[in-house]
C-alpha cells in the first residue's frame, strides 16, 4: 500500500513481489544486467542487487548470481553496475530512504550513503528488537536507527496508512509543482548582488519581490520580454523563448512564473526530472481552472511536449525555454505539432535595460577599467562592443581584474586537494552543457564521490563558488562556468580530464539522458574548443 518509488533488495528470493502481489499490487523483478534507462519512469519495479533465483539458469549462477560470502561483503559490483547512478538520483529526490531487515555483511553501507546530512536526515534503518548497541551505534551514523522489526514498521504504516493514501489524491502530482510566491521581507545585500552576477544564484523570494517593489538597490533587470510573455500566455498562447549561452533566459522564466502567479494564474514548474510528469499532465487536464506549465530547457524533456501535442488539454498553456542551436534542432518536430508554439528571442537588452544594469554593475564596483567613464558612455559601449547581450557584457566582467584576482584566489586554496578540483571541473562542465548539477551526475564525471562529502560542501572556497542544496550544486550559471573553465584549469588537465571522462561515459550500457548528453557534447569540436583557453589552443586540439 506504501507508493515506493523504487524497491532494492541484496536477496535473491522474490518475497518483496510476492507480498506486493497479494495485496493487489504487480512489480516487475529486476537485476543489475537490465537496462535501467528501460525503467526511468517506472515506480513498480524490484532490483535484485546479488541476481535473483526466479527464471534463472545455471549459467546465472557463474555471471550474474553472487553466492559467495565475499560478494555480500563488497558492494562493488553494485558500485561499478550501470543501475548505481540510478541509485544515487534514486537517493537525492526521495522523500525518505528506508532499510528493513538491514544487516551489516549485506554490502559496505559506507561505499554508498556518504557523509551528508540531507541523506542522513530522510534515511531510516528497521532493525530487529534486540539489535546490538555496534549494530545500532554503526548505522546510526548514516540515518535513524528504528528497533522496531518487520512487524513493527507493519503497524507504523497500518497507523499511517491515511496520511499515505493522502500523497496518492487525484489532484497531486510528482514532478509538476504548483509554484507560490514569496514574499519574505529581506533586503539583498551587495554580497548576494555579486554571487546573483557571477554566479547566478538568488534567492527565490528576492525574484518575487522584485515585480512588485522599489528595488532598494539595484539587481534584477525587469525586463520588458516579461509582459509581453504574460500577455502571450493570458491570451491562451503557448510560447518557447530562446537565447544564446548565457542571455538570461532561465531567470526571465523565472520571472514569468512570478508574475503569472501574482495575477492568480496558477502555475506549474516541472522540478523533479524523475517523476511521471507525463501522468501529471494527465491529472492537471482533469482539473476545472485555466493552468501555465513552465519548462526550462524543454529539450530535455522533449516526450512531455508531444504528450502536451497528442492531448491537446484545453485549460493548460506551455511556457518553455531552450537555447537557440537545441531549439533549432527540434525546430521540425514543432513545426508539425498540431499545438502551435509562438517563438521569442529574448538575447538583446533594450536600451533602458542596459542602463538598468549599469546601476547594478556600478552599485558593487566590479567594473575593471571602464570603472570611472559617465553613464552615458558605458551604455554605448555595452550597446556598440558588445550587442547589448547579457552573455558579452558578463565575459568581460569575468576577465576584470577584480574578478580575476578573487577567483584565482577561491582556486588557488581549492585545487589544492585533486577530488576537490576534479568535482569543481566536474560541476562547471554539466553547467556549461546546460544541465542540473545534480549529485550524483557530478559524481559520475568527476569519477569520485567528494560531492557528497560535507568536508567539501563546507569547504569556504567551494561555496564562494557553488552552493549545494538537496544535492543539486544551484550555481546555475552556465557563463560563469564556462569562464571557470577557459581561465582557471589548464589545457593539459583540462584535455586529460575530457579523455578521462569520455572513457568512462563510453565503457557504460544504458546511459542516462544527461550521461549522454555529455557525451554528445563532449565527442564534438567545436564544443571542446569552447572549453580551451585561447593561448596554444591549437596545440591541445
Amino acid at each position: 500500500s506504501i507508493p515506493w518509488k523504487r524497491s532494492y533488495t541484496t536477496n535473491y528470493d522474490n518475497a518483496i513481489e510476492l507480498s506486493t502481489r497479494l495485496n493487489g499490487k504487480n512489480i516487475e523483478s529486476l537485476c543489475t544486467e537490465d537496462n535501467p534507462n528501460d525503467y526511468i519512469h517506472t515506480s513498480d519495479i524490484c532490483l535484485h542487487i546479488n541476481g535473483k533465483i526466479e527464471n534463472s539458469t545455471i549459467e546465472d549462477l557463474e555471471s550474474n548470481i553472487k553466492l559467495s560470502n565475499s560478494s555480500y561483503i563488497s558492494a562493488d559490483s553494485f558500485i561499478t553496475s550501470n543501475w548505481f547512478y540510478h541509485f544515487k538520483r534514486d537517493i537525492e529526490s526521495c522523500s525518505a530512504l528506508v532499510f528493513v531487515g538491514y544487516s551489516l555483511y549485506d554490502l559496505d553501507i559506507q561505499k554508498f550513503l556518504f557523509d551528508n546530512p540531507s541523506i542522513k536526515e530522510r534515511t531510516y534503518f528497521v532493525t530487529r528488537k534486540d539489535a546490538t548497541h555496534e549494530e545500532t551505534y554503526f548505522l546510526g551514523k548514516f540515518g535513524h536507527v528504528l528497533a522496531i522489526g518487520v512487524d513493527g514498521l507493519g503497524s507504523l504504516v497500518k497507523e499511517n496508512i491515511d496520511t499515505i493514501i493522502n500523497q496518492e489524491l487525484e489532484d497531486y502530482t510528482e514532478s509538476l509543482v504548483k509554484n507560490e510566491n514569496i514574499y519574505d521581507h529581506l533586503n539583498i545585500r551587495d554580497a548576494e548582488v555579486e554571487r546573483f552576477i557571477l554566479h547566478g544564484d538568488i534567492k527565490k523570494a528576492h525574484i518575487d519581490r522584485a515585480i512588485s517593489i522599489t528595488q532598494s538597490i539595484p539587481y534584477l533587470i525587469n525586463r520588458r520580454y516579461v509582459k509581453e510573455v504574460c500577455d502571450i500566455i493570458k491570451a491562451g498562447n503557448n510560447i518557447v523563448l530562446v537565447s544564446e549561452l548565457g542571455n538570461g533566459k532561465s531567470i526571465l522564466l523565472k520571472n514569468v512564473v512570478a508574475n503569472l502567479t501574482k495575477n492568480g494564474i496558477d502555475t506549474f514548474v516541472l522540478e523533479d526530472d524523475e517523476g511521471d510528469y507525463l501522468n501529471d499532465l494527465d491529472v492537471l487536464s482533469k482539473l476545472d481552472k485555466k493552468i501555465i506549465v513552465a519548462i526550462d530547457d524543454y529539450d530535455k524533456y522533449i516526450n512531455l511536449i508531444e504528450h502536451f501535442n497528442a492531448m491537446q488539454p484545453s485549460n493548460i498553456n506551455f511556457v518553455i525555454t531552450s537555447r537557440s542551436s537545441e531549439h533549432e534542432r527540434h525546430r521540425h518536430e514543432f513545426s508539425a505539432f498540431e499545438s502551435k508554439f509562438l517563438e521569442m528571442s529574448i538575447d538583446l537588452l533594450k536600451k533602458d535595460e542596459v542602463q538598468f544594469f549599469i546601476d547594478i554593475i556600478d552599485n558593487i564596483g566590479i567594473w575593471g577599467d571602464i570603472a570611472n567613464w559617465d553613464k552615458e558612455r558605458k551604455t554605448k559601449h555595452l550597446i556598440r562592443q558588445h550587442h547589448a547581450q547579457l552573455s558579452l557584457i558578463l565575459l568581460d566582467l569575468f576577465n576584470s581584474p577584480y574578478i580575476v584576482n578573487k577567483v584565482q584566489g577561491i582556486t588557488r586554496d581549492l585545487f589544492k586537494n585533486p577530488k576537490h578540483k576534479d568535482t569543481t571541473f566536474s560541476i562547471a562542465l554539466i553547467e556549461t552543457v546546460g544541465l542540473k548539477a545534480k549529485s550524483s551526475l557530478i559524481s559520475e564525471l568527476a569519477l569520485n564521490n567528494e560531492i557528497y562529502n560535507g568536508k567539501l560542501t563546507k569547504d569556504p572556497a567551494f561555496r564562494e563558488l557553488f552552493k549545494v542544496e538537496n544535492n543539486i550544486a544551484t550555481s546555475k550559471s552556465s557563463l560563469f562556468s564556462l569562464s571557470l573553465i577557459k581561465n582557471y584549469f589548464s589545457a593539459n588537465y583540462i584535455v586529460e580530464q575530457l579523455l578521462l571522462i569520455v572513457k568512462h561515459l563510453n565503457s557504460e550500457t544504458g546511459r542516462s539522458y544527461e550521461e549522454s548528453q555529455i557525451f554528445k557534447s563532449l565527442v564534438k569540436f567545436s564544443f571542446i574548443e569552447r572549453l580551451l583557453p585561447e593561448q596554444n589552443r591549437k596545440n591541445n586540439l
